[in-house]
């Protein structure tokens, strides 16, 4: 097929911000994981599909239950210099938008869930 690019899991994009390895990030209207950490105006590959262990907000979760990115930042209220941080949940509300489901059985009490991304464009 002479138009094919690739398989697309990821696609390198251009930091707007501080960008850390593993942490989740929207990129206009994409949800995914970057593969490196990067500075303003550095290139990272951002995955869109893939299963990743990301922070739970103490959600229980059974494998296949849809998973939600919370878009509100977070901060460690025991150490307030630390850097804000987002939270995966099973709920869906105006702040969350869907980005996969559980790859697994999670816990109330687990630290994180492993969500398959669904790789498609959020709302």
């Amino acid at each position: 097929m002479k138009n094919y690019i690739s398989e697309g899991m990821s696609i390198p994009v251009i930091a707007d911000r501080e960008i850390t390895s593993g942490e989740p990030v929207i990129v206009g209207k994409l949800f995914g994981i970057p593969a490196t950490s990067a500075h303003v105006g550095g290139s990272f590959e951002l995955y869109l599909t893939g299963v990743y262990a990301l922070r739970s907000d103490g959600s229980q979760f059974s494998a296949g239950d849809a998973v939600f990115f919370d878009k509100t930042p977070k901060k460690d209220t025991d150490h307030p210099e630390a850097r804000e941080f987002y939270v995966v949940t099973s709920q869906k509300s105006e702040n969350t938008v869907l980005i996969g489901v559980s790859a697994h059985d999670a816990a109330k009490a687990d630290p994180s869930v492993r969500v398959r991304l669904n790789g498609i464009t959020l709302p």
